[in-house]
């Protein structure tokens, strides 16, 4: 650990997304000092939440003061949780709605997240490929867990 931590010092400050990558990291270390000093750097935990593989690193992310509800237009997919409506990641869908993620935020090109999920559904429904069956179940559970939590079209 304290040689990550010396490494971590070195970095150039000019690598905004590097430094996103090692906050979420550490975040998934669960390491207080080492979130701190990464943070020190100046690093957005927002924008971590993109790169956020469970629950736990998110609950870390948001004591940060990352913005659940953050959109970055300069993606196609412009919330953390319309990224994971695009990952077909039913939990991690699940864990954003229930912590404050607004279901009827917009995702690319102004697309509602409901209607951008029943989309994706179709889309995949039109492309036949290995898969597709728990592909359409999970895509179907992250479409009722939208309309759970208030989603419209």
């Amino acid at each position: 650990m304290e040689r990550a931590k010396a490494i971590l010092k070195k970095l150039p400050y000019h690598k905004e997304w590097l430094w996103e990558w090692y906050l979420v990291r550490a975040a998934k270390l669960g390491d207080k000092e080492l979130i701190q000093l990464v943070c020190k750097q100046g690093t957005n935990p927002t924008l971590a939440l993109f790169e956020i593989t469970t629950p736990q690193e998110g609950e870390s992310l948001l004591k940060l003061g990352a913005d659940m509800n953050y959109m970055d237009e300069s993606m196609f997919v412009d919330t953390p949780v319309g990224w994971f409506v695009s990952r077909n990641d039913v939990s991690m869908v699940k864990w954003f709605l229930q912590h404050g993620a607004n279901p009827n935020c917009q995702t690319g090109r102004r697309t509602p997240l409901l209607a951008y999920a029943k989309w994706l559904r179709r889309t995949m429904i039109s492309t036949p490929a290995s898969g597709q069956a728990s592909y359409n179940h999970s895509m179907d559970a992250i479409i009722a867990l939208i309309k759970k939590y208030g989603g419209k079209e």
